[in-house]
């Protein structure tokens, strides 16, 4: 992609296996990559932790993962403004094959996004003060009302976190679309909305929206439609 793109610059790890050993259960470590615009975002440090008790820096799988999980994150400017962007991607099934909502896939998000949630609060990973706000994105693999994102939202335990979804349907009802991330290429069943995105410390959310139009006349490049989020400094 940044072959094609010269435009952009990208954060990840850079391990050595495919993404379809990943896809496999054979990876060795699970890329995330966000990328940006190298005109507009100034990248000053960047890095990956595993979705694991302590957020190792280096692959690591959790006893009941079906494969290793992770975070990129990176500390950028964005034109004059500094803030922190995570991306992440959390299971989908436990090792033994577990999914939906069972208890033992339930206690596995509870686990990932519970990593997610000390790597943020914890004050040597991100300081709001000097890092600016922070966005956490990702595909999360369970819709919005699941208990697992109850400190995620609505400034919740006083985390100070909001879902951007929320914020623009008490903004504009109309202006925010409600529809579905996961399209499962077309499908009936499967579609849901899956992927979200929360943050801290910026003033308002000034549009929310699910790209579902065509690409080079492909109705479908991937089993996810985008999630487009404007945020106000």
């Amino acid at each position: 992609i940044l072959n094609n793109c010269s435009a952009y610059g990208a954060v990840y790890y850079e391990g050595d296996s495919s993404w379809w050993d990943q896809l496999l259960g054979r990876d060795t470590d699970a890329p995330v990559v966000t990328f940006y615009k190298k005109d507009e975002v100034t990248v000053h440090s960047s890095g990956t932790f595993w979705l694991f008790d302590g957020a190792p820096t280096s692959p690591t799988k959790a006893p009941n993962q079906n494969q290793e999980r992770c975070a990129t994150w990176m500390k950028c400017t964005y034109k004059d403004k500094k803030m922190v962007v995570i991306n992440t991607h959390i299971s989908y099934k436990t090792e033994k094959g577990d999914t939906g909502t069972s208890e033992a896939m339930q206690a596995l998000r509870e686990s990932e996004m519970g990593v997610i949630k000390t790597w943020v609060t914890n004050s040597s990973n991100y300081n709001p003060e000097v890092d600016g706000p922070v966005v956490l994105v990702g595909d999360l693999n369970i819709n919005l009302d699941n208990s697992v994102f109850t400190k995620w939202r609505h400034n919740n335990a006083g985390d100070g976190f909001y879902n951007a979804r929320d914020t623009m349907y008490d903004i504009d009802k109309d202006a925010c679309d409600m529809g579905r991330t996961f399209n499962n290429w077309g499908t009936e069943n499967g579609q849901l909305t899956i992927d979200h995105q929360f943050y801290k410390g910026f003033s308002s959310v000034s549009s929310y929206s699910v790209d579902r139009e065509p690409y080079a006349g492909v109705t479908y490049l991937s089993d996810h439609w985008p999630l487009s989020v404007v945020y106000e400094f």
